[in-house]
């Protein structure tokens, strides 16, 4: 049976499948039997809870084939597209260079921005996906930021169900970049207004059927009864897409923030294939490297969850959250694309991330191939064409060799390992010029050396402490051993590990400082003859970042490999450097990944195995630390 088959049929009948089985996304993909891909083409399911047979009301069941196809049903979150909510991001832990949450003059792909129209819009940021021209009859192709709508005010059918945030005049929707929550302001950084955007039709909401002549209502209880009503079954979408009048004197760049200085054209529907890779910035993920996913179907239909459902009363000035267990405000699309990461564990999107662009590496240069707007859990994205998005929105490629401002001086190109410095301040000179339309020249890594490589300035060091389920970031003293009935690990992130893939690591070994509290403590919890006990492991991610919780330090994948440590308790002194076991082993396991980075990171995670009572307190990185006595990585590589 051909993927076309599926694919056509995925396209036909795909909302009809949602709305009976009450599943979150329909594709045409491949199906998995026993935990393994059989790669035969297959109608797949995603569910938010797969169930006994014997639970699921007979109409809602997926049959074991579809027309001549065979159907899979996976567990997957309902794919949701809703803009980051608080501060919180990756690109918080500067990993590189780039960082989106920051002022970006010219403006480029991948950075921070949102508009000013929610009633709560100092906690909320989507992602300015890239700078496109205006191809619409008025238009002129002038240069126009991409982005989701609803990163846009929201513009709707009021004719269905009407989002409590939806605002559909274009001139009321002003524009921040960066966000205001992020580093912007709220006058000195806007960009713009909504130029135009493609209204959503909202399904399964509820409305408020208020009486006419209502005064302003300003508190509680609620005064209407019975006033909830459904909306009509609402067509379904084609794109979340909305595009940024520029404001004038604001300048715009070409390009992808930690991903390529190059123009960015669209790619043709027959170079997007299925398997294929494709790259990522959003605002939320925004790290070096960006995120990585693989095409895993080229039909999709789904059913987007928008949120609890709000309704704004006509002239008024309250907001009224319905009961969130009651409907939530959705809207279903069809003929959308799905990536899922391209590698185990990998975070391929994150609220925040709304409004990213989709690239792939087709002949050697990055075009644009679609626009992400939804995500199920961290690792399925749901994305729109670009040529769909391209003619709802009447926008073309900005790729033609014309004088424009050079790119942003905090941009990284992680993928050709290129090292950089930030941005001297927000208001550095813009230069006007016409950039290199090359690709840039890969570095040529050495065949052999020694790099000494320091833990980063963020996320500097961690303690953790699994009793209590406890990680502290920017430890600036780290307790190794058992202190108490409570076991102590540590965990450091080494940067710019430029070793080439492929290589021999000959040997590699961690140098910790010992604090000068240690000598307290020494008389206290470490008697004679004590000794700490240590298990040294790596992290296994093509570039390692800071986990920011125990659970999602806890799910890391780590090296099978290991060494570990035994250190004497009672005798080290203050300033003494303690040098571990040899590491080749665990660190050759890190750098033989297929997709490893140089110049990426390396976490050394350190767990602790003492049986007795004894710690030792060692030297981290934390704001009043002496870097000088920061944790050391010291790799040789043939």
């Amino acid at each position: 049976m051909s993927m076309r088959r599926a694919e056509s049929f995925v396209a036909t009948h795909g909302r009809a499948i949602l709305e009976q089985t009450g599943a979150g996304l329909v594709m045409a993909g491949t199906k998995t039997t026993n935990g393994r891909n059989t790669g035969e083409p297959a109608v797949v399911v995603a569910v938010a809870s797969k169930r006994p047979l014997a639970d699921i009301p007979p109409a809602q069941r997926v049959p074991p084939v579809m027309d001549g196809l065979r159907t899979d049903v996976i567990q997957r979150w309902r794919p949701h597209a809703r803009p980051r909510i608080g501060k919180f991001c990756l690109s918080e832990w500067p990993l590189g260079c780039d960082r989106p949450v920051e002022r970006h003059r010219p403006l480029i792909g991948g950075v921070s921005m949102f508009h000013d129209r929610w009633p709560w819009a100092a906690d909320a940021v989507g992602t300015l996906g890239a700078i496109v021209r205006d191809a619409s009859p008025n238009g002129g192709g002038r240069l126009v930021g991409l982005t989701n709508n609803h990163c846009l005010g929201m513009a709707y059918n009021p004719a269905y169900g009407v989002p409590w945030f939806g605002e559909n005049d274009d001139a009321r929707v002003v524009v921040h970049q960066p966000a205001v929550p992020d580093t912007g302001h709220p006058e000195r950084d806007r960009i713009g207004t909504s130029l135009r955007r493609v209204p959503l039709n909202f399904h399964t909401a509820t409305r408020l059927d208020h009486p006419e002549g209502v005064p302003l209502y300003t508190g509680d209880p609620w005064p209407f009864t019975d006033a909830y009503v459904t909306y009509p079954a609402a067509p379904s979408n084609t794109v979340d897409g909305g595009i940024i009048a520029i404001d004038p004197g604001i300048t715009a760049a070409w390009g992808m923030l930690s991903i390529t200085d190059g123009p960015l054209p669209f790619a043709a529907k027959s170079e997007v294939v299925l398997g294929m890779t494709v790259y990522k910035a959003g605002r939320t993920t925004g790290r070096v490297p960006p995120s990585l996913g693989t095409i895993i179907s080229l039909s999709a239909a789904a059913d987007v969850d928008y949120g609890d459902t709000y309704r704004r009363l006509p002239g008024w000035e309250q907001y009224k959250l319905w009961d969130p267990f009651e409907e939530a405000l959705g809207a279903i699309f069809t003929g959308q694309m799905v990536f899922s990461s391209a590698y185990e564990g990998d975070v391929t999107n994150l609220p925040g991330d709304s409004g990213s662009v989709v690239l792939g590496l087709i002949d050697g240069q990055f075009k644009i191939i679609g626009l992400f707007f939804a995500g199920s859990g961290v690792e399925f994205g749901t994305f729109t064409p670009i040529w769909t998005v391209a003619q709802a929105l009447q926008i073309e490629a900005y790729d033609d060799v014309t004088a424009h401002p050079a790119p942003s001086t905090s941009g990284n190109q992680w993928f050709f390992g290129v090292d950089c410095e930030p941005a001297a301040s927000p208001s550095a000179a813009i230069v006007e010029a016409v950039p290199d339309a090359g690709a840039p020249v890969a570095p040529v890594y050495p065949a052999a050396g020694t790099l000494t490589l320091p833990v980063r300035h963020r996320p500097d060091s961690m303690q953790v402490v699994p009793d209590f389920s406890e990680l502290t970031h920017g430890a600036g003293v780290i307790r190794l051993g058992k202190k108490g009935y409570h076991n102590y690990w540590g965990c450091f992130v080494f940067e710019g590990a430029a070793i080439p893939l492929g290589t021999t690591v000959t040997s590699a070994v961690l140098e910790l400082t010992i604090s000068p509290d240690v000598l307290h403590d020494r008389r206290l919890f470490n008697p004679a003859g004590s000794t700490v006990q240590l298990t040294l492991r790596a992290g296994m991610q093509r570039d390692a970042f800071r986990p920011r919780d125990y659970t999602e330090w806890n799910t890391y994948r780590r090296t099978d490999a290991s060494v570990g440590w035994t250190i004497a308790a009672d005798t080290p002194a203050p300033g003494d450097v303690l040098t571990s076991p040899d590491l080749s082993a665990v660190l050759q396991e890190v750098l033989s990944r297929e997709d490893w980075v140089p110049g990426g990171g390396l976490m050394i995670r350190i767990t602790d195995e003492t049986s007795g009572w004894a710690s030792l307190l060692v030297c981290g990185l934390g704001p009043d630390a002496d870097p000088a006595h920061a944790p050391r990585l010291r790799v040789e590589w043939e």
